[in-house]
């Protein structure tokens, strides 16, 4: 009796080691999975977001970002992000656990061709991000930090919704880090990210301060 209990300790042993939670999956893993739901090639914005759950938040900030990192974009473009931004922030500042969508968006279904771009591109692209990204500086992923983090982000956003020239990118790139440290529970990203927004208020804070001091200056000549 006594070997065949040793037999079925050595059996069993391993298959707790091969089993991950969903939070040690990759996310590239779980995107691809997302996009091949469906049969008919067809995939709803709500399959994917049910899949990622918690790291919702990460992912929308990541591909809001991407279109924010072009210097000059159309115009109107940077307020309609900046306000997807602020949307987002305010849910993270009041603890939502998953991103909320309107059901209209929700039931979106994406074309065949667009699922096919994001399984080459996007995939590709988190895969990329993951060799950089792990879980650590998990200590960061606490209630107090994540709310400051959303104010930044709600700031970054009213940023982006102002008229101000030249002022996409380093706003983009600060919410994308952020982004990133959300959907890989990295906490160097989100430092990173905080980091980035911080100088970036500043830099608007001072240039303001700088703008206002030299109309006052242009006054007192006349």
């Amino acid at each position: 009796m006594g070997a065949e209990r040793t037999v079925i300790r050595r059996h069993a042993a391993p298959r707790s080691s091969v089993t991950q939670t969903p939070e040690k999956v990759p996310l590239s893993a779980t995107l691809r999975a997302a996009l091949d739901s469906d049969g008919d090639g067809h995939v709803t914005v709500g399959e994917i977001m049910d899949r990622v759950a918690e790291r919702g938040f990460g992912l929308l900030l990541f591909v809001v970002a991407i279109p924010t990192l072009i210097p000059v974009l159309p115009p109107g473009a940077s307020g309609v992000v900046g306000m997807l931004y602020i949307a987002l922030g305010f849910q993270l500042v009041a603890g939502l656990r998953y991103p909320w969508l309107p059901r209209r968006v929700r039931g979106h279904r994406l074309s065949p061709k667009v699922v096919g771009a994001i399984r080459r591109r996007g995939v590709h692209l988190m895969e990329r991000i993951e060799k950089v990204s792990r879980p650590r500086w998990l200590f960061l992923e606490n209630a107090v930090a994540l709310r400051l983090l959303a104010l930044l982000i709600i700031a970054n956003g009213l940023i982006l919704f102002l008229p101000l020239p030249f002022m996409n990118t380093l706003p983009a790139l600060g919410i994308m880090a952020i982004g990133v440290g959300l959907l890989n529970r990295d906490g160097a990203f989100l430092l990173l990210g905080g980091a980035v927004g911080v100088g970036t208020i500043s830099i608007v804070a001072t240039s303001a301060h700088l703008l206002i001091k030299l109309q006052a200056w242009i006054r007192g000549l006349f």
